[in-house]
């Protein structure tokens, strides 16, 4: 036990703490592709003609034959390229147009609890997906639905943010967006990313499938929030040094962090950790890993006094730990840190002493130092 000490209870303020601590979701199956049978698959096969049995004869109509297969090659080529001229890589300014009234005649239907409108802009064997996988099938069921929910939450609203609208054939198109449903008696938006198809049946657009998932809203604006991290920070004391460098993941959405920690009488211990959003307990959330083999996970809950992160991990010898550690931003360039009701297996640690962490000056440029 003693070999963890430094991270897990000497340093669970800064490691756990600020300084290391501070939804795979399953698309719709996809349906297997017939396999394809030829048409004159085991068909009889015709006697030659006697002309096919002269040698000469039937060099010329080898000749003759690879000549038309070649024409025919290139006249369905013509074909091929003809049709994909008719194809448009974006949607049309007109489809466009079309598919976002549809998209305000949803809101109204909705804004409006008339489920039998709402309905309406759906094909008749249309599919419904919510966020738990639940399936509604065909208009009538979706109707059934609908007016239930309504019936249930009359104050629901639904705003509509279209992303991005693709074709995938001349007669469907892909669209991607965000829906948010706000309740008046419900301080708690439901937000949603979602996937809509539509087709093109007798030169009106309608929705054949709708499938909503976890929102990424989450993960890229909470995390905004403790982008104060970013950077290099150092604690050091009498009870040793921790050293902690947090950088922004490429796509923003989570911070990633490395530490290491040095203590008199301990051997070094480094690690590393990954901050983001967890979009099932909606919370922020610490994933940390030692070089030891100890591991600890953590949500984050922010307060008017700072953050407060609840961490539970094992050690690499199975020992359950436990903490909960306060962080507050002192300005830019410093932090405190404190951590309580800690525990190692079945004993509890003593609560931590308050400790302030300093941000890491950037290395100063050298005279004369040239790009």
């Amino acid at each position: 036990m003693k070999t963890s000490l430094p991270l897990l209870v000497l340093h669970i303020v800064a490691v756990a703490c600020a300084l290391q601590n501070p939804k795979p979701e399953k698309g719709p199956a996809k349906p297997n592709s017939p396999k394809a049978v030829a048409a004159d698959k085991g068909a009889a096969k015709p006697k030659p003609a006697a002309k096919d049995l002269n040698p000469a004869a039937g060099s010329k109509d080898k000749s003759d034959t690879q000549k038309e297969n070649k024409e025919k090659s290139a006249s369905k080529a013509d074909d091929r390229n003809s049709q994909s001229e008719h194809f448009q890589s974006e949607v049309s300014a007109d489809d466009e147009k079309a598919i976002r009234k549809l998209v305000d005649e949803v809101e109204s239907a909705f804004n409006d609890h008339d489920a039998k409108a709402f309905a309406a802009l759906f094909a008749q064997d249309a599919e419904i997906v919510n966020i738990e996988g639940i399936r509604i099938r065909g208009q009538d069921t979706i109707e059934d639905v609908f007016g239930i929910y309504f019936e249930a939450n009359p104050e629901a609203k639904l705003d509509i943010q279209i992303h991005s609208l693709r074709p995938l054939t001349p007669t469907l198109i892909l669209e991607h967006g965000t829906s948010r449903v706000t309740n008046e008696s419900d301080e708690t938006d439901e937000v949603a990313d979602y996937t809509v198809i539509y087709s093109k049946v007798d030169d009106r657009w309608i929705m054949v499938y709708a499938r909503d998932s976890a929102s990424r809203e989450g993960a890229e604006n909470e995390i905004q929030d403790l982008a104060f991290l970013i950077g290099d920070w150092i604690d050091e004391s009498s009870d040793g040094f921790v050293a902690t460098t947090y950088r922004w993941a490429e796509n923003r959405r989570f911070i990633l962090g490395q530490y290491s920690v040095h203590a008199p009488g301990y051997p070094e211990t480094d690690g590393v950790l990954r901050i983001g959003w967890d979009p099932q307990a909606k919370q922020l959330r610490t994933w940390m890993f030692d070089s030891n083999g100890g591991f600890a996970s953590g949500l984050w809950s922010q307060s008017d006094s700072g953050w407060m992160i609840k961490m539970t991990g094992v050690m690499a010898d199975g020992t359950p730990m436990s903490a909960t550690n306060y962080l507050k931003q002192l300005g830019d360039d410093h932090l405190s840190c404190h951590s309580v009701d800690r525990t190692i297996g079945s004993e509890k640690m003593s609560d931590g002493d308050e400790l302030v962490i300093v941000r890491h000056p950037p290395k100063p440029e050298t005279l004369g130092e040239q790009d």
